[in-house]
């Protein structure tokens, strides 16, 4: 990132760097400004509009001076919560509303692999008694060792009813411990007592009125068994007219971080043909797999 080409040199450029999406911009704006385009898996980067309005139109404003796209890409929260519920409420007459709910296995993920997140109790989301679990998400505030389980989930819901023509009075945020049954051993220095925390469910909730439009919940479970009661997979219920459900497993939830490159790479040429500025994958032809891994 400190040695740039001193001319145009390419069309466009990957970020797989950090979820904060001013980092990302700080870190590609030269890009950019040499007229290339920009795709990052920042989940910050799906819809910032609401979030961070004045960053997304820097970012738009620079973009169009430039010629260029900006984008967020990659399986979450682009491909399984927003792109695919939309194409699923495009078989619809009527949508009342969209729930999109996302199980994950933690032993894919080597979240806490880092400095006292190891040993400290007081920042650390697993192994924890649900008093200090709760204590600690009190208000929808996330006060745990991660910086957020599931980032941008107002994006998401915002994404999804913009797209539908709804417009959001309000979003909800909260967090549930899950407890687990049995004595689970972890590489990270410490054991997970039956009773105590083995993951959490986070609930994404976006309301027209009194009446919850669109309802994202995520579930991070270490060593997810049996008795947790669910599976690793990602449902889209869509009630309408017809109604719509899917349940996918498999790569989308058993090896996400692959298929998310896989999503990022196969979009790429389809980018080069969406309109300048800061744009979602909404705003593109449908992403097919490039000709030649098609066999």
């Amino acid at each position: 990132l400190h040695s740039f080409p001193t001319r145009r040199s390419s069309d466009l450029v990957t970020n797989t760097t950090v979820t904060s999406l001013q980092k990302v911009f700080e870190q590609v704006r030269p890009f950019i400004e040499m007229n290339i385009n920009v795709v990052t898996t920042s989940a910050e980067a799906n819809y910032p509009w609401i979030d961070y309005p004045q960053l997304a139109l820097e970012i738009d404003s620079l973009a169009k001076k430039h010629g260029v796209r900006f984008m967020q890409a990659g399986i979450n929260p682009e491909l399984l919560s927003a792109t695919l519920p939309l194409i699923l409420s495009g078989a619809c007459r009527i949508v009342r509303k969209v729930v999109v709910r996302r199980v994950l296995d933690y032993r894919e993920y080597d979240l806490f692999s880092a400095g006292q997140l190891k040993l400290d109790e007081k920042i650390r989301p697993l192994g924890i008694t649900p008093e200090k679990f709760a204590d600690a998400v009190k208000d929808g505030h996330w006060k745990l060792g991660w910086s957020y389980p599931f980032p941008a989930i107002t994006q998401k819901l915002h994404i999804v009813a913009f797209y539908l023509g709804w417009r959001l009075d309000s979003v909800d945020v909260k967090f549930e411990p899950i407890i687990s049954k049995t004595r689970k051993q972890t590489p990270w220095g410490f054991v997970i007592e039956p009773g105590t925390t083995t993951g959490w469910k986070q609930i994404g909730s976006g309301f027209m009125g009194e009446e919850e439009k669109v309802r994202i919940e995520a579930l991070g479970i270490y060593k997810l068994s049996p008795e947790d009661g669910v599976n690793a997979s990602v449902t889209v219920s869509i009630d309408g007219e017809p109604k719509h459900f899917i349940e996918i497993t498999g790569g989308s939830v058993e090896d996400s971080s692959f298929v998310t490159s896989i999503r990022l790479v196969n979009i790429l040429p389809q980018v080069l043909k969406g309109p300048l500025g800061l744009i979602t994958p909404v705003d593109l032809p449908m992403a097919l797999p490039l000709a030649e891994i098609s066999q």
